[in-house]
């Protein structure tokens, strides 16, 4: 019986931690662009959402993926954001309810690149090309 009751203690204590959203799950696998806006009718990112599907072939071959973060909701592909998944996103980078910002998060974990404006994908490509992971990347794919 005891045994039971710990092993009952310990699933229900593991649950909300493997029920939390974070970022470590794209870590080593895909570079996330994080984009931070008010809703989804902020000019910034209606703009920076056409222009990555307009380039989806480009996001895909560098392994981006797209995370939308507004006030209370988001998405991370297929992935809903809760409310609380938004607000420990806005908090782990300080960015307020009303703020629009697009944060590229490297493979490594690491911030590469902060804008209030909406994407510029020319100028992020070319950054990530730069990189020395996506640079072994590319002569791997050869």
């Amino acid at each position: 019986m005891k045994k039971l009751i710990a092993s009952l203690l310990l699933l229900f204590i593991a649950l909300p931690a493997a029920a939390e959203f974070g970022l470590e799950q794209f870590k080593d696998q895909q570079r996330p662009l994080l984009v931070f806006s008010p809703d989804n009718k902020h000019a910034a990112y209606q703009e920076t959402t056409r222009a990555v599907a307009a380039r989806q072939e480009g996001f895909d071959r560098r392994d981006m993926v797209l995370l939308s973060v507004f006030r209370n909701t988001g998405s991370a592909d297929d992935y809903y954001l809760s409310s609380a998944d938004a607000n420990q996103l806005r908090d782990r980078y300080d960015i307020a309810d009303e703020e629009f910002r697009l944060l590229l998060i490297g493979k490594d974990g690491g911030i590469k690149f902060e804008s209030n404006e909406a994407a510029n994908l020319d100028e992020l490509f070319e950054l990530i090309d730069a990189m020395p992971m996506r640079q072994r990347e590319m002569r791997q794919s050869r």
